[in-house]
């Protein structure tokens, strides 16, 4: 019974490194210039060699434990993650750090969207208004105060 429950944390584990990992992989892509207090020396290649890792971890699980166990622990774990995603993903505080990716992946977006699009006729640009970005990452208009 020990066995079977370290091989099973084991097993859990395993499948938090892989989400980290491939977390890493997602903003090496998305914000690869930010500066960040740690950097991996050996850069993307840790995250792909954890996640092979922790498949030959899986597959010597599987090959050890028994069926029944294996397919507990994963409906364990989608019950624990449907409740998190439908009850408590609402209620998550998030953190400056995080704030400021976010802010940057939707600076990004935006700036990415405006490039594809065509440039505005003339006529549009002769009333007054002002684009602004806002810190809640959505634009808005203000007039501009003409002098008398």
């Amino acid at each position: 019974a020990y066995e079977e429950f370290v091989n099973l944390s084991s097993f859990t584990g395993c499948i938090m490194y892989v989400i980290q990992s491939l977390t890493f992989i997602q903003l090496r892509r998305i914000v690869p210039h930010m500066k960040r207090p740690f950097r991996s020396p050996l850069g993307m290649v840790a995250p792909v060699v954890c996640i092979l890792c922790c498949c030959a971890v899986f597959i010597s699980i599987l090959w050890v434990q028994s069926p029944f166990s294996i397919i507990f622990v994963c409906c364990w774990s989608v019950l624990c993650t449907a409740y998190f995603i439908i009850f408590r993903r609402k209620k998550l505080i998030i953190s400056a750090d995080e704030d400021f990716c976010l802010q940057i992946h939707k600076f990004n977006y935006r700036l990415k969207q405006s490039l594809n699009r065509k440039p505005r006729s003339e006529s549009a640009d002769s009333n007054n208004t002002n684009r602004t970005f806002d810190s809640s990452a959505k634009y808005r208009d203000s007039t501009r105060r003409t002098a008398d």
